[in-house]
């Protein structure tokens, strides 16, 4: 993928690459990010993003699948958690329950007192049955695509991730 940082006609690129990977896009105005596109995608509940030379994606991708991908495409550069090194799914693993419960304890409670509640009442995410990986860095264009089509032909669906 090509740097698209500061890029002020970037939104065609963005839309060929989307449109190659069969994501539908949405115009939502400019914003002033590295990539100042006016675009984003979204499938199936899951947001892409473009960034400088690649793509950020939020959505809650089960973890089967996340392995899957890891396993089967690790050379497309699909990164767990954006993860630098490209690591394991299992090492960027959350899961919904969690996610939710910090986000509830993060908007009622200053982050002291949070941290206090979680040490007397902890939730592993190894304990929880809907373990996924929330976010994705996506450097190629055949990793955008096959992403999209995983998404695609195991009908996974998310819901808008508020970090």
């Amino acid at each position: 993928m090509i740097n698209l940082a500061g890029v002020k006609d970037c939104d065609k690129e963005i839309i060929q690459e989307l449109t190659i990977a069969k994501i539908p896009y949405l115009r939502i105005g400019k914003r002033n990010n590295e990539v100042p596109s006016e675009y984003i995608g979204i499938l199936n509940g899951f947001v892409f993003v473009r960034a400088w030379y690649y793509w950020t994606v939020s959505g809650y991708m089960p973890l089967k699948y996340a392995d899957d991908l890891y396993t089967n495409y690790k050379d497309l550069q699909i990164r767990a958690g954006g993860h630098c090194g490209n690591v394991a799914p299992s090492e960027q693993v959350t899961s919904r329950e969690y996610k939710k419960r910090w986000m509830d304890l993060f908007a009622s409670m200053p982050f002291k007192e949070m941290v206090e509640y979680e040490k007397i009442h902890p939730l592993k995410v190894e304990e929880s049955d809907d373990k996924c990986v929330d976010h994705y860095h996506i450097d190629t264009q055949l990793g955008l695509c096959r992403f999209a089509e995983t998404i695609i032909e195991n009908n996974i669906v998310t819901e808008f991730i508020n970090d």
